[in-house]
């Protein structure tokens, strides 16, 4: 286990992102717009994220040579709140786009309300009407899903399903 930091600085900017492999470095400048240094962006397990220069706050922990980014915030962003027991994912940009977990939902987006179709999931495509005539048929006509109360007997009706064949690329699930 490495021993504690030796300094922690607050009141750093970022001035501009780049990557070294697969680690975010920050150049952070502090506020006395002193020189800028690079720093390793130390991050939780399965989170990366790289902010855009000029948006975000940092602070610094250095023990020796190596000073590392241990937090970085935008203070700037237009978020909502948050409920008691939410995790939220959220970009970096002008216009972030949220991501919101509980234990009962997953929303994608800030005002997420919609159901979402999977691929191969049935789907209610409504009803066919057919009204009998004394030649065949003298009418069809299409029932949009729920429609109530159907139509009786001499009329025929036939309720359609479907199957999600085509889903988005940009969001998957189980």
């Amino acid at each position: 286990m490495s021993a504690p930091y030796a300094t922690t600085f607050s009141g750093h900017f970022v001035i501009a992102t780049s990557m070294d492999g697969p680690t975010v470095v920050l150049t952070v400048q502090g506020e006395d717009d002193g020189p800028s240094e690079k720093a390793q962006f130390r991050q939780p397990l399965g989170l990366r994220a790289r902010p855009r220069p000029n948006t975000a706050n940092a602070n610094i922990a250095q023990d020796g040579d190596f000073p590392e980014v241990l937090l970085a915030w935008t203070p700037e962003l237009n978020l909502p709140s948050i409920a008691e027991g939410e995790s939220q994912l959220h970009s970096l940009g002008q216009s972030p786009k949220i991501v919101s977990v509980t234990d009962s939902a997953i929303k994608l987006g800030q005002n997420a309300n919609k159901g979402v179709a999977r691929l191969d999931d049935q789907v209610d495509c409504g009803y066919l009407a057919i009204t009998p005539g004394p030649m065949g048929i003298s009418s069809v006509a299409w029932l949009p899903p729920g429609t109530l109360p159907l139509p009786v007997p001499p009329v025929i009706v036939i309720s359609m399903t479907g199957k999600i064949k085509t889903a988005s690329t940009v969001t998957s699930s189980e």
